[in-house]
């Protein structure tokens, strides 16, 4: 008899285990805007915002236009309000995960900004 059982993001097993660390954070950055079509920039911060992420070598763009629609491009933004840049891995742990994603510099309110918009279980949301 086979049983199945369930696995999150962070299950041995999982999906997301083929994936290295920089196409989690890509496949999770990709997902925002379909998780948050439209959203606000950071308290106390006026739209438009544009947020430079940058995971290992890899950097991307995370905007919220003028009428609150949340957009994600490849490449860093030439005058970006604010930035979060660390490792790959780092950025997975905290954005992914929920963990605590040591080693990671920049805006600590983006962070947070960047953390809430994945959701209650990102690395489940993506697995799935």
């Amino acid at each position: 008899m086979t049983t199945a059982t369930m696995t999150t993001g962070s299950d041995a097993n999982s999906p997301l285990d083929t994936l290295s660390p920089e196409d989690r954070v890509r496949a999770l950055i990709g997902l925002w805007p379909a998780l948050n079509p439209e959203v606000a920039p950071p308290a106390g911060v006026k739209a438009p915002y544009a947020l430079a992420l940058v995971a290992g070598d890899q950097g991307y763009t995370v905007q919220v236009t003028d009428d609150g629609k949340l957009s994600v491009a490849v490449g860093a933004p030439e005058d970006p309000d604010a930035s979060v840049q660390g490792q790959a891995s780092s950025l997975w742990e905290r954005l992914g995960e929920r963990g605590a994603g040591h080693d990671l510099d920049g805006d600590a309110r983006a962070l947070a900004w960047l953390t809430d918009l994945g959701g209650e279980a990102p690395a489940q949301t993506l697995a799935d």
